[in-house]
Parts: structure tokens; sequence; C-alpha cells
């Protein structure tokens, strides 16, 4: 692996260290090294959810097409990730989940639309 493992380190601490760098090829390697595309980082938050938060487009692709959970609930609020990137104004990973087909109409557990109209509009062009 790269430079940056070292002896004792866990491959799915390997892969959370992997995003927070964004840094595809340490995260390939972490995921052929037995890391889990549902390993979760100390603070508990999914792997999508650090892409996220790190601004990572490219491994959180990557990491749907792994089968990572992109309707799984995050945060104390039980957000969804569409309806967190949504309210944050985090555009570029609401792209990425609506283009990797996440529901913009979902309810948000407020019971309100996640992803106002025009919103969906902006993104879909």
């Amino acid at each position: 692996m790269s430079s940056w493992q070292f002896d004792g380190m866990l491959p799915d601490y390997l892969l959370i260290h992997a995003i927070e760098a964004g840094c595809l090829v340490d995260f390939a390697d972490a995921i052929a090294h037995g890391a889990q595309i549902t390993a979760k980082d100390v603070a508990g938050r999914s792997v999508l959810e650090v892409a996220m938060n790190f601004g990572q487009l490219d491994i959180a692709r990557e990491q749907i097409r792994l089968g990572s959970d992109t309707k799984g609930t995050i945060g104390k609020q039980n957000d969804r990730l569409i309806h967190r990137s949504t309210r944050i104004g985090n555009i570029g990973f609401l792209t990425v989940l609506l283009q990797t087909g996440v529901h913009s109409d979902s309810i948000d557990t407020r019971r309100k639309p996640s992803c106002p109209m025009g919103l969906r509009s902006h993104v879909a062009n």
C-alpha cells in the first residue's frame, strides 16, 4: 500500500484516511486489503458522509458504484445524505447523488420535501 500505511492500522481506517486525503489509489488499495464500504469513522460517520464532508466527489462516485448506502440516515437528526447536502448547499455532492439515482422527492425526517423544486431543476441541467 501507499506510504501512509503503517503496521497495525485496520483497513477500514486506511479507507477513511484515503477518503479524507482524496486519494483514489489509496482508496482502491484499502478496499483491496479488506476495508469495508460499510465502515464508519471514529465519530460514527459513514464513508459516504466522510466523502461529503471532505468534498471528495470522485471518491463518492466510486463508493456508490461499490454499493455504499445512499439512503442511510446520518447525524443526530437522522438526515439522509440528500437532505444534508441540500441544507448545507453542497451542490456538487447533491449532483452526484441525483446522477446516481437517489430520489430527489424523498421525504426527510421532518416530513418536508428534501430538495426544493428550483434546486432540483438547477441540478438536473
